[in-house]
């Protein structure tokens, strides 16, 4: 619902004056454009409640006010739509705080520094400092760790709310398998980074050499007292790739790919070879029957394969224990993964470099 400009300044010049603690109307050129910027968002707000007729409300986003609920379905004038808005984006600040402390006991982020910089340390800084009533369309954070969901055109509340619900189900996801095998995963990924590295036109540049124990890291279960994503920052591996005249190191603490993408592509490609988890290491006999496999299927075949190899997947978070949606919520964040993966597969087979992406 599109309002006139001068239904929405007197709207602005009041918040001026609460920001001004009534002192004063009188606000910088930059700081009117601001207000007008936080009047404008909360008038959006109103629209995903399904206050203005713009949305269906009730997917997740936060429950209005019982004065939101009483214009549902009316005509708003700028003002109502403005406070309407205001109360949604006060709910959602507050559903998203407690989605946040219901992850928070058992998160892990895998000795990953992206995902633990953001999810651990970052998004307290957030609601720290998030100013609801001024500036709600400031998003504060950057937000590195890359979910799977496009979260680019969002902001403020909005944006870290569907952040922290991608981070919901991508721990759900992990948590069906052992810490261990996540690890041995991440780990496996790396060394494939810096193999296809070394088999780039660089042999010869590079030495590879293992200085972790991680694999001694516990399958679940933490030491008396520490928080899990405490216990996620303990020394872990560290892959060194060295180079005349410098070196760095890259293990799973520096990925900057979404975790669970790689984990799901890794389990969506055992099932394709009906190959046991256990198994995390691909035989000569493997490479060339999916070689073999993907390079007869064309590209709808293969996306096939892999969603109803995703299915069979997700058959698993359909415990009959309240989680029946589960399976078709994680689906559903998986698509995007399934068309790429499918794209991938299919020109890997066809220049047959199946080994670089396993």
């Amino acid at each position: 619902m599109d309002y006139e400009m001068e239904e929405l300044i007197p709207i602005v010049g009041r918040l001026a004056e609460k920001y001004t603690a009534f002192e004063s109307t009188s606000v910088t050129y930059e700081r009117a454009e601001q207000l007008m910027e936080a009047v404008l968002y909360c008038i959006h707000e109103a629209g995903l409640c399904g206050l203005l007729g713009e949305a269906d409300f009730g997917k997740g986003e936060g429950e209005p006010d019982q004065n939101a609920l009483a214009v549902k379905k009316k005509k708003l004038s700028a003002k109502q739509a403005y406070e309407a808005g205001a109360a949604c984006t006060e709910e959602k600040t507050r559903k998203a705080l407690k989605l946040y402390h219901e992850i928070l006991p058992e998160f892990h982020s895998y000795e990953n520094d992206c995902l633990y910089e953001t999810f651990v340390k970052g998004l307290p800084e957030f609601f720290k400092w998030y100013d609801v009533k001024f500036q709600p369309q400031n998003t504060i954070l950057t937000l590195d760790y890359p979910v799977l969901k496009d979260i680019s055109q969002l902001s403020g509340i909005d944006k870290v709310y569907e952040f922290i619900n991608c981070i919901r189900l991508e721990q759900q996801f992990l948590k069906k398998f052992s810490k261990s095998y996540v690890v041995e995963t991440l780990k496996q990924y790396t060394r494939r980074i810096i193999r296809n590295m070394e088999s780039g036109g660089n042999e010869g540049m590079y030495s590879m050499k293992d200085d972790s124990q991680a694999d001694a890291c516990p399958d679940s279960g933490e030491p008396d007292g520490t928080h899990p994503a405490q216990e996620d920052r303990g020394p872990s591996e560290a892959w060194h790739v060295e180079e005349s005249g410098g070196s760095y190191e890259y293990s799973r603490q520096d990925i900057m790919e979404n975790l669970c993408e790689i984990v799901f592509t890794s389990v969506l490609l055992h099932i394709l070879i009906r190959k046991p988890l256990s198994e995390s290491f691909f035989q000569e006999s493997e490479y060339i029957r999916l070689q073999e496999m993907l390079s007869r299927a064309e590209l709808p075949e293969i996306r096939e394969r892999l969603e109803n190899a995703a299915e069979l997947l997700m058959e698993q978070y359909d415990d009959g224990d309240g989680q029946e949606k589960t399976g078709q919520e994680l689906l559903q964040y998986f698509s995007g993964v399934i068309d790429d993966l499918a794209v991938r597969l299919k020109n890997a087979a066809g220049s047959g470099a199946i080994r670089r992406m396993i």
